[in-house]
């Protein structure tokens, strides 16, 4: 009987056990999104003088925090916390809590309306003693066997470390901000009452807030707020962590990195590309060659895919991918014992790859830096920029946390510490005209508005200012990556080529309809059309949609 045999009840203990684990991981996301809402209650509540709103807020806070701190308690995450602690000999769990130092021992009860805090306060926790040489077991803990307790590390095997001193520091967090909202609450209603009374008098018409209590209240709660989003961090890494060794740990690693090879060799292929075809461009800019060797290359890709369920995994796929290539370095060599004009070589491994452009001896004797002539390595500076264009990321920009929103700060991140260096290093004539782009770029991303071609159409201005490679990509290359393609290039005619604005959308429709996209679209799927839906076309900016005429959809009708 299979159902009976040992392997089997390993296997089902295992599954159980992950199905808890997942549940647990979202219990913690919806605290972490519930705690978010209540925040933005509170400072509505603050800032409008709303004692009832203040209050109801606080409890939604407090009731989020208790849930917190008994899913710390639970068998599973604490079991967890240790198996993370001891899975990392080198590096002791870092200290996520701040705690004021209490020495009372004495109970703290609390009793607002509709709610009980009860607190411990914390008493010093106990120390280890040893000869002080610094290399001894007795003065070095064993990372295995200690665990944080709040405002020290204690040894677990000796029964050291407790739970309740764990929780004590942000449990007074949580009083201190209760104080701040009590506090609050209380000086409005004295103010409404003055406001009251001196309307009797005639002496004012209507009561004003004469304080802004929001600004009493960031200090405490951010403090709250930090500590709780340390725990919670804690919590998910150590689940995670248990998901992994329920799930096989050894193969499932395996899989991932040979996952992650298939991504980073794609998106080498296209950093390749790009770098070839930007070094040709500008072979002989000297101002070009020495940005190469001071702050390296920038290799900006435009991914047109949204955070849907569809398109979420190709999105996390193709930002371990970009995010890989920063191992990457390119490296300019003459060719010996050949013919050939133009080679390349591959050397080093996955922590450190270098890619050699091998010229011949001629086309290299004009480059015009003498130190990448002589194999000056070039670092390569990626990034990733996240456009959901398609049906599915309207519905995709209403979640609280949008996987795009962090790619594309991530690479705001990126462009800014690049546009420094670059103001610092070549010291151009365009410089201002860099610093411009990038301001608009920043203000058209804190917009936060959803389809925001601008955004897209500045990015793409920017990294050529910058002298930057370029590669658009989406799900399969020809249909939202051909719009996105066709609005640069038509943009590039009216900046290069003074093309009149008059005449910006015909060229769009013409290259849509006659240009290369439609022979991509051919080479992919046997027919010169896009495969935009009806509802996919209809959701589509107003210039990022084709001519009508080509799309599979109305072909069809």
């Amino acid at each position: 009987n299979l159902s009976s045999s040992p392997s089997f009840i390993t296997h089902f203990t295992k599954f159980s056990s992950s199905n808890v684990a997942k549940a647990e991981m979202a219990k913690l996301s919806a605290i972490k999104t519930n705690l978010d809402a209540h925040k933005n209650n509170l400072f509505r509540g603050a800032g409008n003088a709303n004692p009832h709103e203040m209050t109801s807020a606080f409890t939604g806070i407090s009731t989020e925090i208790q849930k917190l701190l008994a899913m710390m308690q639970s068998s599973i995450v604490l079991e967890a916390i240790g198996d993370l602690v001891r899975a990392r000999p080198g590096n002791l769990t870092p200290s996520i809590i701040s705690s004021s130092s209490i020495s009372s021992s004495s109970k703290l009860t609390i009793t607002p309306d509709k709610r009980n805090i009860t607190m411990r306060r914390k008493s010093p926790g106990p120390t280890r003693t040893g000869c002080n040489c610094g290399k001894c077991s007795k003065c070095i803990p064993s990372p295995s066997d200690w665990l944080w307790n709040g405002s020290h590390y204690v040894q677990v095997s000796a029964g050291e470390w407790k739970l309740e001193d764990s929780t004590a520091c942000i449990q007074e967090m949580l009083v201190r901000l209760l104080d701040k909202v009590e506090e609050a609450s209380k000086k409005v209603v004295e103010q409404q009452h003055e406001a009251h009374a001196a309307s009797a008098d005639n002496k004012i018409a209507t009561y004003r807030p004469t304080y802004v209590w929001s600004s009493s209240l960031v200090p405490a709660y951010f403090e709250l707020s930090q500590t709780a989003e340390g725990l919670l961090k804690l919590a998910h890494s150590s689940l995670s962590f248990s998901l992994m060794k329920l799930d096989a740990c050894i193969p499932a690693l395996h899989e991932l990195k040979k996952r992650t090879d298939i991504v980073f060799t794609q998106a080498l292929t296209g950093l390749v590309t790009s770098f070839y075809v930007t070094l040709n461009e500008h072979f002989s800019d000297e101002t070009f060659l020495k940005q190469l060797k001071n702050i390296g290359f920038l290799a900006e890709f435009e991914c047109l895919l949204s955070s849907a369920v569809e398109d979420k995994g190709i999105l996390e796929d193709m930002w371990v991918g970009v995010t890989e290539l920063k191992s990457v370095s390119f490296q300019l060599a003459a060719i010996t014992g050949s013919k050939l004009q133009l080679d390349f070589r591959i050397t080093g491994n996955r922590q450190h790859l270098v890619v050699q452009f091998l010229f011949g001896s001629d086309i290299l004797s004009r480059l015009p830096d003498d130190e990448l002539k002589l194999g000056h390595i070039i670092k390569v500076v990626p990034c990733l920029v996240a456009y959901g264009m398609n049906d599915a990321s309207s519905d995709s920009v209403k979640q609280l946390v949008e996987l795009q929103e962090v790619v594309n700060q991530k690479c705001l991140d990126v462009l800014s510490n690049y546009v420094d260096g670059y103001k610092a290093i070549t010291g151009r004539s365009d410089e201002p005209k860099v610093r411009e782009l990038f301001r608009q770029l920043k203000n058209k991303y804190e917009t936060h508005k959803s389809k925001n071609v601008e955004f897209l159409i500045n990015i793409q201005q920017l990294c050529r200012q910058l002298r930057g490679g370029r590669v658009t990509t989406c799900r399969s290359g020809k249909d939202r990556t051909g719009m996105a393609v066709t609005l640069e290039e038509c943009c590039l005619l009216r900046t290069l080529h003074k093309m009149e604005d008059s005449a910006f959308m015909k060229a769009l429709s013409t290259l849509r309809s006659n240009g290369t996209q439609l022979e991509n679209c051919y080479k992919n799927t046997g027919r010169k059309c896009y495969r935009f839906t009806a509802a996919q076309y209809q959701m589509l900016p107003r210039i990022l949609q084709p001519p009508k005429h080509t799309c599979r959809h109305f072909i069809s009708e």
